[in-house]
């Protein structure tokens, strides 16, 4: 239940965009497929450009389940704000409290 260190996520966002840059896919889980892996999910999506809110948007629609929790959107936005400190972005950093809007959203 605890997220991913930055040096974890950074490194599996540079594995994971190598692999799809050159057409390749790859499965991201963990444990129980609701924390660390939409974590990482959502930091590759960021590091394609999306906002975290939008990265966060994307990995709710596709999976659910998905719902990190307060440690892992902190961790989430630690990684954003490092990323958008070496990338023109165009988005801001989101508060908590529209993460967890997000984040722990009943099914639909």
């Amino acid at each position: 239940m605890r997220p991913l260190a930055q040096a974890q996520l950074t490194e599996g966002v540079r594995w994971l965009d190598a692999r799809m840059r050159r057409g390749g896919r790859a499965l991201v889980h963990c444990q129980h497929g609701v924390g660390r892996s939409a974590l990482l999910g959502c930091c590759v999506l960021v590091g394609q450009g999306r906002s975290p809110l939008d990265a966060l948007e994307e990995v709710k629609h596709a999976r659910y389940v998905a719902s990190p929790n307060v440690d892992q959107l902190a961790a989430l936005v630690e990684w954003a704000d490092g990323w958008r400190r070496t990338h023109a972005v165009e988005w801001s950093l989101p508060a908590m409290n529209e993460l967890i809007a997000i984040a722990w959203r009943p099914p639909e």
